[in-house]
């Protein structure tokens, strides 16, 4: 998501459903803001609920692109290791950075059938 206006149940809703976020257009401390905000969306009623886990990955776009890009995911429901999750940002990073770097961009990980 490269957007500069985004709530934090749109993040949550984007969690659920996709696993990971990329918060392109944030600051570090703005994407921390929304991670308190999103872990609060994502509580029930007892205040339970998932830890969102935050990193900020380092992402080449080309040798002289090099970016730290604020990256939610939800433990519960994407089950890969920290380099797996790291590459799959990086391949979406690529993939939106050559489709012309849209506002919102939604990259799905799923294998080429021939």
């Amino acid at each position: 998501m490269d957007s500069i206006i985004f709530e934090a149940h749109e993040l949550a809703k984007n969690l659920n459903d996709h696993h990971i976020v990329v918060i392109n257009s944030c600051m570090r401390l703005q994407a921390l803001k929304l991670e308190d905000q999103i872990v609060r969306a994502l509580q029930d009623s007892k205040g339970r609920g998932p830890d969102i886990i935050y990193n900020e990955f380092e992402v080449f776009l080309s040798p002289h692109d090099r970016r730290f890009v604020p990256t939610l995911w939800h433990p519960e429901r994407n089950m890969l290791n920290l380099a797996s999750t790291h590459r799959i940002v990086q391949r979406a990073m690529e993939v939106w950075a050559a489709r012309g770097s849209p506002s919102r961009f939604l990259y799905t990980n799923r294998a080429q059938h021939s």
